[in-house]
């Protein structure tokens, strides 16, 4: 069984960047924590950390102030604020996840430990009675890896206008957080991708001008 006490960090401006972390001291503005997947931090980023206190979920948006040892971090928390979830929402579009309901087939624009939300490339409005896809609905997803997971949900929302569905999960805790992880891990890994591709064209463009500086000279 999956561990659900597991907390959840990443950077102020890029959500996908997060990893898992666990606290260890908690003053009025100073936050002490354990990366506990071999994160490297940016000393010059800002990082939200989710974290319930007394039953309650907060946001707390802070800098590293110094690395302790090679896992621990000292953040001085900058921003604290009460969240209605205690992990964040992933937004999901890149990955481009099909999830059938009722024999609608749409795209996965976000998920958390909550629910999500479905959108649509055709009008909703002749297929909703049709469909009766309102009230409790098997929510299929197909995800990268070519597997597909079943989950129970219910309708809670539906915005006709921009053809898009939002969904309450009903099925076990176990097994939503499953999804979730799978689902944050694909995100991981095209972020990992981006960020090498990124510093390969800037040691590139290095190179270049280093080679044309050496030419001129």
């Amino acid at each position: 069984m999956l561990d659900v006490e597991f907390h959840i960090a990443h950077e102020v401006d890029n959500s996908i960047n997060s990893f898992f972390y666990k606290p260890l001291d908690l003053k009025t503005n100073l936050l002490t924590v354990r990366v506990l997947n071999g994160e490297e931090l940016n000393s010059n980023k800002k990082y939200v950390f989710y974290l319930s206190i007394d039953g309650v979920n907060f946001a707390l948006i802070g800098k590293p102030l110094k690395r302790l040892n090679e896992n621990d971090w000292l953040f001085l928390i900058e921003e604290s604020k009460i969240e209605l979830r205690r992990y964040p929402r992933l937004n999901t579009e890149i990955l481009d996840i099909k999830v059938c309901v009722n024999q609608l087939l749409g795209k996965l624009l976000d998920i958390s430990l909550g629910g999500c939300k479905i959108g649509f490339d055709f009008s909703l409005k002749d297929e909703i009675l049709p469909k009766n896809v309102l009230g409790k609905k098997w929510l299929h997803f197909y995800l990268p890896d070519n597997t597909v997971t079943k989950v129970l949900a219910r309708t809670v929302y539906l915005n006709l206008s921009k053809n898009t569905m939002a969904f309450a999960f009903l099925d076990s805790h176990d097994k939503v957080l499953k999804l979730y992880l799978k689902i944050w891990n694909f995100l991981k890994e095209i972020n990992n991708s981006q960020t090498k591709a990124e510093k390969n064209i800037n040691k590139a463009d290095k190179n270049t001008a280093e080679n044309n500086i050496s030419k001129s000279s």
